[in-house]
């Protein structure tokens, strides 16, 4: 009896362990897993974003990704990945969700982080194409020049 609460314990220590070093080493990996563990907002279904949005941030915001989601819509002729989409409209929250000095990510082909310089329908469009990309490839190797190439063809004109 005894053996199997030591067993249970030091599970579940490993794993609050596992989940803390992932979201130290990885804070964009576990924003995009809980954004709201990172103070980020449910606008729609799938979109996220800081608090504190005005009305008419909150639709530049959710005009950008919807446009990009469109272009990618149209280009593929329809979507087979449904990304959770992160915005920040400060460098403060980028940094926190773990955001460098580019304007937008990918994350693990599951989630994409805008920054405050992506937050627009050429960004959101290249991202989307990454990860809808490799839903289509079923985690096949694609070249990065490929890759690339193609988000910017997607998105309709060379990234701003």
């Amino acid at each position: 009896m005894r053996t199997g609460w030591w067993i249970a314990v030091a599970a579940a220590v490993l794993l609050t362990a596992a989940v803390l070093a992932t979201a130290i080493a990885f804070p964009s990996v576990a924003a995009t897993t809980c954004p709201g563990c990172y103070g980020l907002e449910r606008i729609e279904p799938g979109l996220y974003a800081e608090p504190g949005l005005t009305p008419a941030q909150r639709r530049d915001v959710t005009q950008a990704v919807e446009q990009g989601r469109k272009q990618v819509h149209d280009f593929f002729g329809g979507r087979e990945s449904s990304p959770d989409v992160l915005v920040c409209l400060s460098d403060d929250c980028y940094r926190r969700i773990g955001g460098g000095g580019e304007r937008g990510i990918a994350v693990l082909n599951r989630a994409v982080m805008l920054s405050p310089r992506g937050v627009n329908p050429v960004i959101a469009a290249h991202e989307l194409t990454h990860v809808e990309l490799h839903a289509r490839l079923g985690g096949a190797a694609v070249p990065h020049w490929f890759d690339e190439g193609l988000a910017v063809l997607i998105a309709g004109r060379d990234l701003p």
